[in-house]
């Protein structure tokens, strides 16, 4: 069985810090077309992927969708909608 060292040949290890943005992440992968990267903390404390980076994007956007809904949707007692009269 081959290593992985066959797989990768003598590629830089391409690695996000732990502190790192979401978006430096997303911005790494893309800039070296890779689907996960390892995280370090001083030593490997993870490893975060594409699909990490696009759950949080959509979760954050499902929660910014609610605040404007209820903001488009929210009228004040005193400004309630008045019908016409015939």
């Amino acid at each position: 069985m081959r290593s992985v060292k066959a797989i990768l040949g003598d590629r830089e290890t391409i690695v996000v810090a732990r502190s790192a943005s979401i978006a430096d992440a997303a911005r790494l992968m893309a800039a070296h077309h890779i689907g996960a990267l390892p995280v370090l903390d001083g030593r490997l404390a993870g490893i975060v992927s594409m699909r990490d980076v696009l759950a949080a994007d959509v979760d954050e956007k499902a929660e910014e969708l609610t605040m404007l809904n209820a903001y488009v949707h929210y009228i004040p007692a005193h400004m309630q909608v008045r019908t016409a009269r015939p």
